[in-house]
């Protein structure tokens, strides 16, 4: 079997268990196939001001920038397209780290710049911007949006026993499940605390409603440092932000911004990913995000923050800024014929976005 066919049957879910169960003894593969090399993927369209993503960008619809930066992380010239734009792109005192591609027109201003850079940040040459068929953004989000509801049926499936006691001045309720629980301290109408405990090494998944999840104050996370952790996020409309997140005992945004726990947090983010599979609108605000953001059906208004993670949004708009520190997303394995039986009675995922492959430029 080639290793394109290989990875239609990459992803394997079954229902029934707190954590994602795997077909074998392996766990489950968190593959976004394609789509995790870009820091940002908008299946429509995405308006971005005063601010950069420091990865990777796919746009499906329109992309219209303003002060910003694309790419401006990336060092090197190897990496390819860093901008792919399913339509029309307006552009104005910014810079391209790399090249670009467009499906539609462009308006760019004398004060936008494309080039590549090496890691002394001298210009390596100035990069390409054409007019060319870009990927298949209807496949690619559909893709996604199958992702994000598998993922969603296969932890809503899963038993969980909940017990509530009461705390001064508030209430504690923990929610356990066979190797996960969260305790949630609420005072008021108000979540103080979300801890969110897990016990396996390779994957932890937590539910989360909406309600608990949009006036959190401060979250927790105790996993084991190499376990992949799923928060699936239960809701259609959400607001979200200016609460703090801690790894164990260490706050990830400490006070005087030291540098060193800022990045060991931001390495920790990398196994983490929040799936909001029913959410149609999500704003996102004063916040340093640990972790990345699945959200394929969702329009993302995200201002006055940054992520660090991948972010798959339905539309974007906002000043919020796209750290490149992307989910560590499993690659999916090459099988040979003998040892990869076809997929029966159980949830096949295949590859995310199989559409995200490198471009061809027109001479």
């Amino acid at each position: 079997m080639n290793r394109t066919k290989s990875w239609q049957y990459a992803i394997f879910l079954t229902l029934g268990a707190t954590t994602l169960a795997p077909l074998e003894a392996n766990a489950a593969n968190y593959s976004l196939g394609s789509a995790a090399d870009y820091n940002v993927v908008v299946l429509g369209d995405y308006n971005l001001i005063n601010t950069d993503v420091e990865g990777k960008l796919a746009v499906g619809g329109d992309f219209t920038a303003n002060t910003f930066g694309v790419g401006s992380k990336l060092r090197g010239n190897d990496h390819g397209n860093t901008l792919v734009v399913g339509g029309d792109i307006d552009l104005s005192n910014g810079k391209v780290y790399g090249d670009a591609i467009y499906g539609g027109s462009a308006t760019i201003a004398n004060d936008v710049g494309f080039e590549f850079r090496a890691d002394d940040n001298t210009i390596i040459r100035r990069a390409d911007v054409s007019q060319e068929s870009p990927l298949n953004f209807a496949n690619l989000g559909q893709n996604l949006k199958d992702l994000a509801q598998r993922i969603a049926d296969a932890a809503l499936g899963a038993t969980y026993t909940e017990i509530s006691e009461t705390i001064a001045g508030g209430l504690a309720t923990t929610i356990t499940g066979a190797t996960t629980s969260v305790l949630y301290e609420e005072y008021g109408s108000d979540v103080t605390l979300a801890k969110f405990t897990g016990t396996d090494a390779t994957e932890n998944v937590f539910n989360v409603s909406a309600d608990k999840f949009s006036t959190l104050k401060k979250l927790t996370f105790d996993v084991p440092e190499t376990a992949k952790v799923v928060v699936n996020v239960e809701g259609d409309a959400l607001a979200l932000g200016g609460f703090g997140f801690y790894f164990g005992d260490q706050d990830c945004n400490p006070a005087g911004g030291d540098r060193t726990v800022h990045m060991w947090c931001r390495d920790r983010s990398q196994n983490v990913i929040f799936n909001f599979a029913q959410a149609s609108a999500l704003s996102i605000s004063e916040v340093g995000w640990m972790g990345s953001i699945l959200a394929p059906n969702a329009d993302i208004d995200f201002n006055n923050g940054h992520i660090n993670g991948t972010l798959i949004a339905g539309s974007l708009s906002g000043t919020g800024e796209s750290h490149l520190h992307l989910f560590n997303s499993d690659e999916p394995p090459v099988e040979t014929p003998t040892s990869v039986p076809e997929p029966t009675g159980i949830l096949a995922l295949g590859l995310v976005g199989a559409g995200l492959s490198r471009f061809s430029r027109k001479a």
